[in-house]
């Protein structure tokens, strides 16, 4: 996406579920997906501002986690 920096996505959701966690008296339910894919690196700063401050709006509960890897030749 523009907003991590990249372009040319090609992307698949490979595993998804429904989380609930319950604070006080509320239940808060998440969406996780895993993407699994590969993109080209537009903006290399906005890479890195999505990487050390997570994306999503679970990553107070610590989702949002991004892990990236090199392409296997």
């Amino acid at each position: 996406s523009s907003d991590l920096g990249l372009t040319s996505v090609e992307a698949s959701v490979s595993q998804a579920e429904r989380l609930r966690c319950r604070k006080r008296d509320s239940t808060i339910t998440l969406a996780s997906a895993q993407f699994d894919g590969r993109a080209v690196i537009a903006d290399p700063a906005a890479l890195v501002a999505g990487l050390c401050s997570g994306i999503g709006h679970g990553r107070m509960l610590g989702h949002g986690l991004l892990s990236l890897a090199p392409l296997r030749s």
